[in-house]
């Protein structure tokens, strides 16, 4: 059975050239093509897709407004949001709405299909770009290292991480894919300028983000 989509896209262009890529890989059914939210909203109520792959902002509503909408008139639509937009306060927007998923159009196309395949197994796909700015820093003591403060997201995965559960294990507690918590895990690594687990153990307990024998 295919994955049944809407492609609520705003430029043109693109919309059509990402709709053909969709149909040419053969596992997916693009129903509709709403251009603004109400439309997805009236859509989604009458043809309930699986998947809606949204814009950033439409001329009516963000994807964070979006998202919530469904999330009580619709909850059974996933929304996997694929931007371009470099408007950072508007992308933490959206993140904090929580949508299912999120892929930049910078990053790799292989990258946003590994993301709705995800979205579409029921859960949920944070690329690098998205997974850098999923939680904002918001305990100035939340760990520093190099000036680096962590993340509540980046405190949850390396608690995990420093207990020995691997990427998949993670991902389950978390609601995460392996490829997100091992993006968190690399990003740790760069930014902390820690290069192995045990170095992360060590880190979190130093931090209090892990007790000892924790």
């Amino acid at each position: 059975m295919k994955t049944r989509l809407f492609l609520a896209i705003n430029q043109r262009c693109f919309r059509d050239l990402l709709g053909m890529a969709l149909r040419t890989e053969g596992h997916f059914e693009i129903m509709a093509e709403p251009t603004c939210g109400m439309e997805i909203l009236e859509k989604c109520a009458a043809l309930r897709p699986d998947i809606v792959i949204s814009d950033l902002k439409f001329s009516d509503m963000s994807a964070a407004e979006l998202s919530r909408r469904l999330r009580h008139e619709a909850p059974e639509v996933r929304v996997l949001v694929f931007s371009g937009s470099g408007n950072e306060a508007l992308t933490r927007e959206v993140l904090a709405a929580r949508p299912h998923g999120f892929v930049h159009r910078e990053e790799p196309l292989n990258e946003f299909y590994e993301a709705l395949r995800a979205v579409a197994r029921g859960t949920r796909f944070f690329s690098n770009f998205a997974s850098s700015l999923l939680d904002a820093p918001s305990d100035p003591g939340a760990g520093r290292k190099n000036g680096y403060r962590l993340t509540p997201r980046e405190r949850e995965v390396l608690a995990l991480l420093a207990r020995g559960l691997s990427s998949k294990e993670i991902g389950s507690q978390l609601g995460l894919s392996p490829k997100t918590v091992d993006h968190y895990r690399a990003d740790l690594m760069s930014k902390l300028d820690i290069h192995d687990v045990a170095g992360l153990t060590r880190y979190a307990i130093t931090a209090g983000v892990l007790k000892a024998g924790a």
